[in-house]
């Protein structure tokens, strides 16, 4: 019978997780290039990865794994919770208010208010209309869990903290499955995608692995046994939905994806015990740097395909305009990082 080890909270580096997120956020970019370029090939390709839909259930398996890290080792070392609040405070919201106001004088709505107030995720999910900042649904997703998770980590009884984990991921696959009944009552298609409820299972899936991490062997080919664990009822979800209509393709979707990014993230942790030159390119390079500068990729990405008419699908860019639209989104990200997100990181480092 398997019997998981203590738990031995570190806050040590995981170099290939920086290439696994840069991979991510590729993901996400690729998923807004104009539906028609590149031919029927990229279309189907569209169909089959769901580019957009790994990319960000990726980033919550990640970010759940590495805050649920910080925020034991804050926990087992007497760190006062509030040091992680500051510290998230100061690398999430300075950046992403900046847009906000920003956009206040370029394209002001009443999109701007909901994203403000991080509800945009249930309120985009039954009003379509388009914006520049319909991304941010995601950020909610994860700001909600973060109200949640670490009262969870930091005050209860760390016995309880794996079931709890396990609770919330599995509360999550339940909830879809009452949403897809529910569906002829009210239209839950899109807040099957969006809803924190729903998505929460990726982000505990991701604490969980932070729980059990002393049984996970990171760096060893013991993640590959547990990658495979996850892969197969990835590959039935996926089986499933077809010829399924919406909204029970939406909780297949949901609880497959899961499931598969669950799967990429632990194959990532022991990559370079079964390829060393494979966890070199996870590890280093351009790939780890973009990883690096994901938040503000992820962040800018839209507004600047949305300016430059990429994300237009009656008459999309063409391939040049798309990939000035990469570059200048890679520029912004990248001078936002050195000249706003690292001295405020390098501030807020002294809250450890």
């Amino acid at each position: 019978m398997f019997e998981a080890p203590p738990l031995q909270p570190t806050r040590s580096h995981v170099p290939p997780l920086d290439g696994l997120r840069g991979i991510a956020v590729l993901l996400v970019l690729w998923a807004h290039f104009p539906p028609d370029l590149g031919g029927n090939t990229i279309r189907v390709m569209n169909r089959i990865f769901q580019p957009g839909y790994l990319g960000v259930d990726i980033f919550f398996v990640l970010s759940g794994f590495l805050i649920t890290r910080i925020l034991l080792y804050g926990r087992f070392n007497n760190k006062p919770l509030s040091n992680f609040l500051i510290r998230r405070a100061f690398r999430i919201f300075p950046i992403y208010y900046l847009l906000i106001l920003l956009l206040l004088f370029i394209e002001p709505g009443e999109y701007l208010f909901w994203c403000a107030t991080y509800l945009s995720n249930f309120v985009f999910s039954f009003d379509l209309s388009p914006n520049p900042m319909r991304h941010t649904w995601s950020l909610c997703v994860e700001e909600h869990f973060y109200m949640v998770w670490p009262l969870l980590i930091h005050f209860a009884a760390v016995r309880w903290l794996r079931p709890t984990a396990i609770g919330i991921a599995l509360l999550g696959i339940v909830l879809a499955i009452l949403a897809a009944l529910l569906s002829g009552v009210v239209p839950l298609d899109y807040l099957l995608y969006r809803g924190t409820p729903f998505r929460a299972t990726s982000l505990a899936l991701g604490g969980l692995f932070a729980l059990y991490e002393p049984a996970l062997g990171i760096g060893t080919r013991r993640p590959w046994a547990f990658a495979g664990a996850f892969f197969v009822p990835a590959v039935i979800c996926a089986l499933s939905a077809i010829g399924i209509g919406d909204p029970w393709l939406q909780s297949l979707k949901m609880i497959g994806f899961a499931f598969m990014s669950s799967a990429i993230f632990l194959a990532a942790l022991g990559v370079g015990s079964l390829s060393p030159r494979l966890g070199a390119v996870l590890s280093g390079g351009a790939l780890a740097y973009t990883g690096r500068i994901s938040y503000g990729i992820y962040l800018y990405h839209f507004p600047i395909f949305y300016a430059t008419g990429v994300l237009d699908h009656e008459a999309p860019a063409p391939w040049p305009m798309t990939l000035l639209a990469v570059a200048l989104t890679f520029v912004v990200a990248t001078s936002s990082f050195y000249l706003i997100e690292k001295p405020l990181l390098k501030y807020a480092a002294r809250f450890r």
